[in-house]
C-alpha cells in the first residue's frame, strides 16, 4: 500500500478475514509518500479487510486476494 502522509509515522497494520478475525498483525514505520510492502503470501485466497491504525486516525480498506 502507499502512504500520502507528510511525516514518518509508526502504524499498527492488521488484516481481518471475512469473519472479522485478525489473521495478521504488524507494526510498520510508514514513510511520507512511499510504498510499504505487506507480505500476505501465507494467507488463503479470499476477501480481507486491511486496517491501518495511526496515532490519530484509523483507515480501513477491503481487498480480495486470489491465490
Amino acid at each position: 500500500f502507499c502512504s500520502s502522509m507528510m511525516d514518518e509515522q509508526e502504524a499498527g497494520v492488521y488484516v481481518l478475514n471475512a469473519s472479522g478475525e485478525k489473521v495478521m498483525s504488524e507494526t510498520l514505520l510508514l514513510s511520507p509518500y512511499s510504498e510499504t510492502p505487506l507480505y500476505i503470501g501465507e494467507l488463503p485466497g479470499g476477501e480481507y479487510q486491511l486496517v491501518v491504525e495511526l496515532e490519530d486516525v484509523v483507515v480501513y480498506g477491503t481487498f480480495i486476494y486470489y491465490k
